[in-house]
């Protein structure tokens, strides 16, 4: 039997989110004011904390165990203008939708598209429906110089393994 760890859903979950092009920085378990005071924004950090074992459901006990994993994900964009922080800014010209400026929702909306097209993690997880709760707010930073708009999202994520005889 052998388990996923928590750095390798945290590893597939990097990969994934690295194909939103507009994003600098994809890190696991970075330091999140560091990335900030460098502005390596927008950027997305990664982290499975802690983890649970327990019985899986609709199964025989005896046959199968769940390992369930704590994931966040946190997310940061940076403006002068703080409703740029949240809303970015989109401009729309006949049929042409463009947007020159990618808002704290806007990064959201790309990590819950992102994460929806493939529900297994890189075949790391069981597929499971993805219900983030998600939280999001900005700060003003060094003194009035730029906004930081700040998100997390949080869900969990399980695989189901056979213990039993064979």
């Amino acid at each position: 039997m052998s388990y996923p760890e928590p750095v390798n859903i945290a590893k597939a979950l990097q990969t994934m989110l690295q194909t939103i092009s507009y994003v600098q920085k994809v890190t696991i378990a970075e330091d999140l004011d560091k990335l900030i005071r460098d502005k390596k924004a927008p950027f997305i950090d990664i982290e499975v904390p802690d983890f649970s074992t327990g019985q899986a459901d609709n199964q025989r006990p005896v046959d199968y165990d769940r390992r369930s994993f704590n994931v966040l994900i946190r997310f940061c964009v940076i403006n002068k203008d703080k409703a740029k922080v949240f809303q970015g800014v989109h401009t729309t010209v006949g049929q042409t939708h463009t947007i020159s400026f990618y808002g704290i929702w806007d990064l959201y909306s790309d990590i819950k598209s992102t994460l929806d097209g493939d529900l297994t993690i890189s075949d790391t997880v069981d597929a499971v429906p993805l219900k983030p709760e998600v939280a999001t707010d900005s700060v003003l930073f060094e003194d009035g110089v730029f906004w930081v708009g700040r998100g997390v999202m949080s869900f969990k994520v399980s695989k189901d393994y056979y213990v039993g005889q064979h």
